[in-house]
């Protein structure tokens, strides 16, 4: 299986599995706009100004930021079917008292040379799908004024570890059929409706969910955390707030001096002491030896290259790898998580049998309420 973009597989199957089912308008206001306040940035900073975002897809979270009124306002996106959603759902949304003016792009943001330069750059949900980090990092800094704001999200080896699961339990049922990724999502759908159930808050659709993250192949590459994501940026911005909220830092603001203030170290280091903590949304535990995370990353990040390996060539010798891998995982968990390192136990011994049963799997009452933290959201300033 050639490994593909975000942007060439919607386009290729002309599809937006981003959308969401948004009930309560104000609800969904409120919640982005307390998202965007956590990361330092309250809703007067988008006024006036001129804001981009890069992958958009459907628009739904774009409203919060075209309601605050900016002076102009570009969503860049790849795929011609999500830019349309885009387009009607702000066209929708609109406000007599919105001035703003709006351009929407049909191109890949890499083929984009940057003319204009933008007050605030957004991009959502996008560098799980990217194949050159340091690339895209770079182009996307090209479209960011002297102290401009970026804002981004990512998922990480360990932040995705249970939807990964979820995801080789799906490959290894349909081992490497191809066929409408609608057509699939309905055949799990409804056991997986359980699951989501158990996640408050959520919003979109579970078709949506399991083509985007169990079925698209692009979404099997490899992701990227935060020490990775500052490091790339190469010492152009400081990170000003992250979410989860990782930093703390107690020193005096006086001797912020220079390379004394050093607030990318500060939240690498914090990064590497908390990241357990993405293991599960339903605990918070304190901070841990960093050298230990760095071992629990490097051991979810070959799970996933394993899962991508088999995706490539199903076969029982590749499945015997995760199966190991996965037993190396459980075994740098934290302890207090005793009920997901059971099941990664048991889930490792099934994956050494001839025949598992997938489904009865999926149905597993540990699996079906465990959920990492996803996404994470960190703003930067351009310096």
């Amino acid at each position: 299986m050639r490994a593909v973009s975000l942007d060439e597989y919607y386009s290729k199957e002309n599809v937006s599995p981003v959308s969401q089912k948004i009930k309560n308008i104000r609800a969904h206001r409120f919640r982005r706009q307390r998202l965007l306040f956590a990361l330092g940035i309250p809703q007067i900073a988008f006024k006036n100004k001129d804001i981009l975002e890069v992958g958009p897809g459907s628009g739904f979270n774009s409203i919060v930021v075209y309601e605050s009124n900016p002076k102009t306002y570009t969503l860049i996106e790849a795929n011609l079917f999500g830019l349309n959603e885009a387009r009607n759902n702000l066209t929708k949304f609109k406000k007599r008292s919105i001035s703003t003016k709006l351009k929407f792009i049909n191109r890949s943001i890499l083929k984009i040379n940057p003319v204009k330069k933008y007050d605030l750059v957004l991009c959502e949900g996008v560098l799980s799908g990217i194949k050159n980090l340091k690339q895209f990092l770079k182009k996307l800094d090209g479209f960011v004024k002297p102290n401009g704001l970026l804002i981004l999200s990512t998922v990480d080896e360990i932040s995705y570890l249970a939807d990964s699961i979820r995801r080789l339990l799906i490959q290894t049922d349909i081992k490497g059929a191809t066929c409408n990724p609608y057509s699939l999502a309905k055949k799990y759908e409804p056991v997986l409706k359980r699951h989501f159930r158990n996640l408050k808050g959520m919003s979109r659709p579970v078709q949506d969910w399991i083509v985007d993250n169990a079925v698209n192949p692009a979404s099997n590459l490899p992701l990227y955390n935060l020490p990775e994501i500052i490091h790339t940026l190469n010492g152009k911005y400081d990170v000003l707030e992250t979410w989860p909220k990782y930093i703390e830092d107690w020193r005096w603001y006086k001797n912020l001096v220079g390379q004394r203030s050093n607030f990318n170290a500060v939240a690498k280091s914090q990064y590497w002491a908390k990241c357990h903590n993405l293991l599960s949304n339903r605990h918070y535990l304190a901070a841990r030896n960093a050298k230990t995370n760095q071992k629990l990353y490097n051991e979810c990040k070959k799970f996933r290259v394993c899962l991508r390996n088999y995706e490539k060539q199903p076969s029982n010798a590749n499945l015997r790898k995760i199966s190991m891998t996965l037993g190396r995982v459980a075994n740098k968990m934290p302890f207090l998580l005793s009920d997901e390192k059971k099941f990664l136990v048991r889930l490792k011994r099934l994956l050494y049998k001839p025949y598992f049963d997938q489904q009865m799997i999926l149905k597993n009452p540990t699996l079906m309420r465990w959920f990492c933290r996803g996404q994470q959201y960190i703003s930067f300033v351009k310096i």
